[in-house]
């Protein structure tokens, strides 16, 4: 009796403890989560600027401005070209592409104030004569912002670059159609619809693109024959974020053109100008920062 007693405990008491086993604490899952910011950046890898440039107004600029004057009705809508310069431009923001803005001289002699706005203008000291001038603008493209200036209008995805002006005496944003000329052209061609940013403005522009092993000795200088016009090679990144589409032209071409009535009836002499170039991220406004000064 007593051997079948100790037998029945026993086996009570494994039962007990197999009943009490869930009973500990339970363990609980425990979930995280994390949000990282990369801020937006832009870096200039080389630059050009309009010093670098020679700008010699030659015979065949003056003759062809009296030329082409004489065939237009709107002495305000027809430019020739006297130059250009390059900036190679790195930039991460696809969304809202880089920030630009032309900052006239201080001193009155280089600007022309109208009621209509300021613009910048080449002036000659000895005459207190001027010409004025614009800045025509092509960034390389591939930001995704509809209202950058340079972006393909009502476009919804990144393209390629096209020309916009820095500099009319308009309101910002505004279009305007001008005759672009070079200095070999005898007649008027077709006018070309072309927004504005205005002088002293800051604009979206419409420029993207990476490229995390460029340096500036990979950027090769090359100069037309008269030095009136300077370009970059060697300048590319990759402006798609998947890489399938990559080392596109980085480039941002700045052309300098001469209002072509001011300089059909400019005396000879020495003309200068100054401006100063700024470019910056879409964050350094908001932080009331001044970056990235080219003068």
């Amino acid at each position: 009796m007593a051997k079948t007693t100790a037998y029945g405990l026993i086996g009570c008491l494994t039962l007990l403890s197999v009943a009490t086993t869930p009973v500990r604490a339970a363990e609980k899952p425990s979930n995280f989560s994390g949000v990282s910011t990369v801020d937006p950046f832009i870096r200039l890898v080389a630059q050009g600027d309009v010093s670098a440039l020679s700008l010699a107004i030659s015979d065949e600029h003056y003759a062809n401005a009296q030329s082409l004057s004489a065939q237009s009705m709107d002495q305000d809508s027809v430019y020739q070209k006297l130059g250009s310069y390059e900036v190679c431009l790195l930039n991460n923001d696809m969304i809202n592409g880089v920030l630009m803005r032309v900052a006239g001289s201080l001193d009155s002699d280089f600007v022309d104030q109208t009621d209509s706005g300021r613009q910048l203008r080449m002036y000659n000291a000895k005459t207190q004569s001027n010409i004025r001038i614009i800045l025509v603008v092509k960034p390389a493209g591939w930001s995704a912002s509809q209202q950058a200036f340079g972006g393909v209008s009502g476009a919804s995805r990144p393209t390629q670059g096209v020309p916009f002006v820095v500099g009319l005496p308009i309101d910002d944003g505004k279009q305007q159609a001008l005759f672009l000329q070079e200095k070999s052209d005898k007649m008027l061609g077709a006018s070309q619809l072309l927004s504005n940013l205005a002088l002293d403005s800051y604009g979206a522009v419409n420029h993207f693109g990476l490229n995390a092993g460029l340096q500036a000795s990979q950027v090769v200088e090359s100069w037309s024959s008269d030095r009136s016009e300077q370009y970059f090679e060697g300048c590319l990144g990759d402006y798609d974020p998947s890489f399938s589409k990559s080392m596109a032209s980085m480039v941002v071409n700045i052309a300098i053109y001469m209002n072509v009535s001011d300089l059909a009836s400019a005396v000879a002499g020495r003309y200068e100008t100054q401006y100063t170039m700024y470019w910056a991220d879409s964050n350094d406004l908001s932080q009331s920062e001044v970056v990235y000064q080219t003068a």
